[in-house]
């Protein structure tokens, strides 16, 4: 996680590169920036530098006491929601007691207000307090003006130790509730309780107000800390020195994790801390964080000195509020079919699902069933939150039903009903996770059968735990190209919840050291070979050719064996593909070869796979073509470092769509095998990595169509029978593992001649049979041999032959 930190002395130490590449917090000012006093005069030790120097062992006095305060042009460009005072070492009459901030892009001629109003000057010195207020205005220059003091008609003089324009507020109140644990053998130094971190207090010689542990330098000591205000988004700590600046009691770093339930902490930040070399300085960072956390945790780590001591912490951030009205079941909230937004942002709770991880943070739903059977709920629609889904009888009841992850991280779940009857149903958050979603239920879910394609793997390209960072393993992760598909088994990786845009699931591979995908090209020469495997390992980030790849050429074809799945091709059967290309992408064909030797060829163009690209429209035989989405990604060739993500691409071949493309009417048959071959790029690397059929009609033991009383030849399965080329009629009846018979129970011979078996022989016969055979129609394909063969001419003369010698046989 980046993390930024901006403090004067802890750019004083020397060498520290975080403040060499300009790191900083949340306040937008910096010791250095350009400021100037406003309304009166000051000494030369007291002057208008001191109001951002970042620490109150300073301050600002201004001898024109009323409308006096600054202008400062801040090198932070953030915006100001925030401002925050530190009172400075005497006379509390001259504490500023109103403000007005004002802001300005034109270099100061004219200045727009952003926020005005009181204050309430603590009369403790060193103390803090602050306003906030809405703004979404980033501005160059600001002026800040203290209109009126803690008493101006005794004041001889405006005065304060520190100002910081921040982005947001400090969410910590003395009233929160803090405890630590300390270090074996480390003690609380009397007095210096961890409350004084949260006091809003720096203290004095005299008085101090710090946070002291003697043996701190044994280990770490834990804080943890629960805001009053309930939830709140922190993206943003200042820690304060303390009135001694004693070297090497300051942590050694700190870490911030965020819960939502007290036992699950999720790190938010990290960073090492520089040693204090003056009192009350301040040490600011700022680090991207978008989730809600009710409890915080602060791990400080060893101080080198035989004590540690801070003086105060802030959480600079924005608070959300009282828990939603649904964080218990029994004030479940009643939803009906279709859609509802939701939130879980400063829930509670303690329990997990069965198949979650703890999803703590949790909201209820009741729900009253409208049918009787299969019902869906799911949050696969808007929202941000990596949910989890679970359905209870009642509150308190047996779970009926989970899922975690089904549609990009998010959930679907499917429970018997009763009509009448109500169902609870719990959204959670995984990890103690917060966000927005939408619950929809579907009383009428559609249900395909899914069946994932066991591939024909040719390459380990996909970098699974334990793979990165170890080129040279003979049996190791090598990258197509240059780069790889990451898995990771969290949200935003392939393997967790793939779904197309029709719902189409893919599955990867899961496995570390294993075949993982299907190579479609030469990794010595994709990219014009600049990532040859090494001859010899030599410890850099290319590989040596590895023991699974004796043949570096997989250009193709590569073919994948399908007809051990048993599916024929129906009326609404899809085959579904995930892709992807470098070096600019590629076209390559997908063939689909059927038992009876007839394929269908239909083309699948993928673009780079470098980031969010467009992606074309699908070829003739694909019924769409689209992203699938951007997933985990690595770089460095071999060594497999995380870097940018990579775009796959679905493609959806169906029955339908190869019909349309005039490739053919596959109905009926059975699938043989799935190729992938002829790429039309020698650069590019291609990777496929999952296939998906939905919706394949089972084959069973051959049988016969009937239609009526007429019979037909074998054929595999009962799509066969009703499909268009199996006879299509209403009335047909597939019967599984019988001879050729006269009706849909009979087993009796079938007398060919009897085409119409109504009769006996007769010239009807001949008539009906001309008939189909002129209308294409597969009953007429038997021609009275008994076996398939081709609808052509050789059927009128095997039926006139069967006609003319009697019929029967």
């Amino acid at each position: 996680m980046k993390t930024f930190a901006t403090t004067r002395w802890m750019c004083a130490a020397a060498g520290l590169a975080i403040c060499a590449a300009g790191a900083r917090g949340q306040d937008v000012t910096r010791p250095g920036d350009v400021v100037t006093g406003i309304g009166g005069t000051s000494p030369a030790a007291e002057a208008v530098t001191n109001v951002i120097d970042n620490t109150a062992n300073t301050k600002y006095l201004n001898f024109g006491i009323l409308n006096t305060g600054f202008i400062v042009t801040p090198t932070g460009t953030d915006i100001v929601r925030a401002i925050t005072l530190i009172t400075a070492n005497d006379a509390p009459n001259r504490d500023p007691a109103s403000y007005k901030l004002e802001g300005s892009n034109d270099n100061g001629a004219t200045f727009a207000l952003i926020a005005q109003g009181s204050l309430s000057p603590p009369t403790a010195r060193f103390a803090f307090y602050q306003a906030t207020f809405s703004n979404t205005v980033a501005y160059t220059q600001y002026r800040v003006t203290f209109p009126t003091l803690s008493n101006g008609a005794t004041a001889n003089s405006m005065q304060i130790a520190e100002v910081q324009l921040n982005t947001f507020g400090n969410i910590l109140t003395t009233g929160d509730g803090i405890t630590a644990t300390l270090p074996a053998g480390a003690t609380v130094v009397a007095g210096q309780t961890v409350a004084r971190l949260i006091d809003g207090q720096l203290g004095t010689v005299a008085t101090p107000q710090k946070f002291g542990v003697s043996g701190g330098n044994l280990g770490t000591t834990t804080v943890d800390i629960t805001p009053a205000a309930g939830g709140s988004i922190v993206t943003g700590i200042d820690l304060f020195s303390s009135e001694l600046a004693a070297p090497g009691r300051t942590p050694a770093s700190v870490t911030l994790l965020g819960s939502n339930n007290g036992t699950t902490y999720t790190q938010i930040f990290t960073s090492p801390l520089a040693q204090a070399s003056d009192i009350y300085q301040d040490q600011q960072f700022s680090f991207p964080n978008t989730t809600s956390y009710t409890r915080y945790r602060l791990v400080l780590g060893a101080s080198s000195d035989a004590n540690m001591e801070l003086a105060e912490v802030q959480l600079m951030g924005t608070t959300l509020g009282a828990a939603p009205a649904n964080d218990l079941c029994v004030n479940a909230l009643t939803v009906t079919n279709g859609s509802t937004s939701g939130s879980n942002i400063n829930a509670t709770g303690t329990d997990v699902s069965s198949c979650g991880v703890g999803d703590t943070a949790d909201v209820w739903f009741r729900y009253v069933a409208t049918v009787t059977g299969v019902i869906e709920a799911n949050t696969c629609g808007a929202g941000t939150l990596d949910t989890v889904l679970s359905v209870y009888a009642s509150c308190g009841g047996t779970e009926t039903g989970c899922n975690d992850n089904a549609c990009l991280g998010k959930s679907r779940v499917r429970f018997n009903a009763t009509s009448g009857t109500p169902y609870l149903i719990r959204v959670g958050g995984v990890g103690g996770a917060t966000g927005s979603f939408t619950l929809t239920i579907d009383p009428a879910p559609v249900v395909h059968a899914d069946v994932p394609v066991t591939l024909a793997y040719n390459f380990n390209g996909m970098v699974h735990t334990g793979e990165a960072n170890d080129p040279d393993n003979l049996n190791g992760f090598r990258a197509l190209s240059d780069r790889a598909i990451q898995i990771t088994g969290t949200p935003g990786s392939l393997d967790v919840g793939v779904e197309g845009i029709g719902g189409i699931p893919y599955h990867v591979v899961t496995q570390d050291h294993v075949l993982d995908l299907v190579q479609l090209g030469n990794r010595n020469a994709c990219d014009n070979g600049n990532h040859t495997f090494n001859a010899t390992a030599n410890g850099d980030i290319t590989g040596v050719q590895p023991s699974w790849l004796p043949n570096v050429d997989q250009s193709g074809p590569q073919t994948t064996p399908l007809a051990g799945l048993n599916l024929a091709m129906g009326p609404n059967t899809k085959v579904g593909v995930i892709a992807n290309a470098s070096n600019g992408g590629a076209a390559f064909q997908v063939m689909l070869t059927f038992t009876d030797s007839s394929s269908a060829v239909v083309f699948i163009d993928v673009p780079d796979w470098f980031g969010s690209q467009p992606v074309l429209p699908p070829e003739p035989g694909a019924e769409t073509q689209s992203s699938l989405g951007t997933f985990f990604g690595t770089s460095q060739v071999d060594a497999g470092t995380p870097d940018v993500q990579l775009n796959v691409v679905e493609v959806v071949i169906s029955t339908a769509s190869l019909n349309a493309a005039g490739l053919g009417d596959f109905t009926g048959k059975q699938l043989d095998s799935i190729v992938f071959e002829n790429s039309n790029s020698t650069i590019s690397d291609i990777g496929i990595y999952a296939v998906t059929v939905r919706d394949g009609v089972a084959v069973g033991p051959a049988g016969v169509c009937c239609r009526g009383a007429t019979c037909n030849t074998t054929f595999a399965s009962a799509a066969a029978c009703t499909g268009s080329l199996g006879g299509g009629a209403a009335g047909a009846a597939f019967v599984p593992g019988s001879a050729c018979n006269s009706g849909p129970v009979s087993s009796a011979p079938c007398c060919y001649a009897n085409y119409n078996k109504a009769n006996g022989v007769t010239v009807q016969d001949i008539f009906d049979f001309l008939s189909d055979w002129f209308a294409g129609s597969q009953f007429a394909s038997t021609g009275g041999s008994g076996s398939p063969v081709a609808l052509n001419v050789q059927n009128i003369f095997d039926f006139l032959t069967n006609w003319f010698n009697g019929g029967c046989s």
